[in-house]
């Protein structure tokens, strides 16, 4: 009797074990307890729409999440899918996975955590994007690479499709990258048109291991009838370090531009750009044109040719900007400046000097002796604050001619 007893208390306990299993999934414990523990690694609060799925088979172990949301608008994924070998389970190495991710959503950057440690994350061994969508803000506005497709594959590369848009622009992307291996270093290529093929871009540069150091690379852009190259040396970037470097770069353009420069560019708190140029053109009033510039006489267009322009360039986001050394010629017009701007609000500080200049291109006139009405050309509805002051050797217009004018600028009172 005793045993039979016992028979009938574990036969009550096993039937209240599977009930309370049952109930829990039903009423969603298991997605709730993994939405914790998915929390409390990436520190953010995390949702699942439904249970997790684990399925195995011969091959492995697969966990399917649907529904997916991190934070409250950092990221939703329609569904993600992991799946590990069971080779990977049994060695621990829990990144030697494959990982689909369908639909997802970011809007970025991803939140800094004190405790976080700064080093780059491990990427699993395989990723596939489906249809996702990245959001980042830069300069005020929201960078989006829609309809977004990415395969990696882990010592071998990957590639990546999709829609660029910023503002009003409009891009659709193409890019691929294969990992150093064997010796031969890896290659990136990019591939970008716009809208009605307005805009076409293609670069390719070489890199050597998990950082991207290339001793040169090239960039092909195609714009209309506009065609350049623009070629790089001794190019830097390493993950985690949040810098980007060039040493030198050239640019060859048609019709009749030519450049070259260096720059650095850091985008940790703050964003620090230092750069240096020169650019010459034989025929600037074309590059105007392509700028919307296009209503200038042949006096004002010979005027403009030949052009040169160099200076360095130093700036701080949301702070201070200065344009030193900068040097030039438009035309028989040399010029030496200087421009500063402590912070966003304050006014631009100049300081020029002009050894000759010829005001006759661009204002009209006449050897008769006849009084005509005198009109200066349209300025600006807002004109920038400027305050400094420009030195002119000799200013001549016409007949008239001035030495040693100095102009002083003074930011109207309001």
């Amino acid at each position: 009797m005793a045993r039979t007893e016992r028979f009938a208390w574990l036969g009550l306990a096993f039937f209240v074990l599977v009930l309370a299993t049952y109930v829990g999934v039903v009423v969603g414990v298991p997605r709730y307890l993994l939405a914790q523990v998915l929390s409390n690694a990436l520190q953010e609060p995390v949702a699942l729409a439904q249970n997790p799925l684990v399925t195995t088979d011969a091959s492995g172990l697969t966990l399917e999440l649907p529904g997916l949301r991190v934070g409250k608008q950092l990221l939703q994924v329609q569904r993600l899918q992991a799946f590990w070998s069971w080779r990977a389970i049994r060695r621990g190495r829990w990144y030697d996975l494959q990982l689909r991710l369908d639909a997802p959503r970011l809007r970025g950057p991803w939140p800094r955590r004190g405790g976080s440690s700064g080093g780059s994350p491990t990427l699993p061994a395989r990723i596939d994007i489906h249809n996702g969508e990245v959001t980042w803000p830069v300069g005020g506005k929201e960078l989006q690479l829609r309809d977004l497709q990415l395969r990696y594959q882990a010592k071998q590369g990957g590639s990546v499709d999709g829609q660029l848009r910023y503002g009003s622009q409009s891009l659709r992307l193409h890019g691929l990258y294969q990992m150093p291996m064997g010796g031969k270093a890896g290659v990136l290529r990019v591939h970008a048109v716009g809208a009605k093929e307005a805009l076409q871009m293609a670069a390719q540069l070489q890199t050597t291991g998990a950082a991207i150091r290339s001793q040169q690379g090239k960039l092909d852009l195609r714009w209309g009838g506009y065609t350049g190259t623009w070629q790089w040396q001794g190019l830097r970037y390493v993950p985690g370090r949040e810098t980007l470097q060039i040493q030198h770069w050239q640019l060859r353009a048609q019709p009749q531009l030519q450049g070259e420069g260096s720059f650095t560019l850091h985008w940790h708190k703050p964003l620090r750009l230092q750069a240096r140029w020169q650019l010459t053109s034989e025929n600037l009033p074309a590059w105007l044109a392509l700028a919307g510039v296009q209503s200038l006489s042949a006096q004002q267009r010979a005027a403009l040719e030949p052009a040169a322009v160099q200076g360095e360039l130093r700036w701080t986001g949301n702070a201070a900007i200065s344009i030193d050394k900068l040097q030039g010629i438009l035309g028989t017009t040399h010029f030496l400046a200087r421009l500063e701007r402590p912070t966003p609000t304050a006014p631009w500080e100049v300081s020029a000097t002009i050894p000759r200049l010829r005001l006759d291109p661009w204002l009209s006139s006449s050897p008769s002796r006849r009084p005509k009405p005198f009109a200066l050309p349209s300025l600006p509805a807002q004109w920038p604050p400027l305050r400094g002051s420009l030195e002119i050797g000799v200013l001549s217009w016409g007949k008239w001619q001035a030495k040693q004018v100095r102009i002083a600028l003074q930011q109207a009172q309001s």
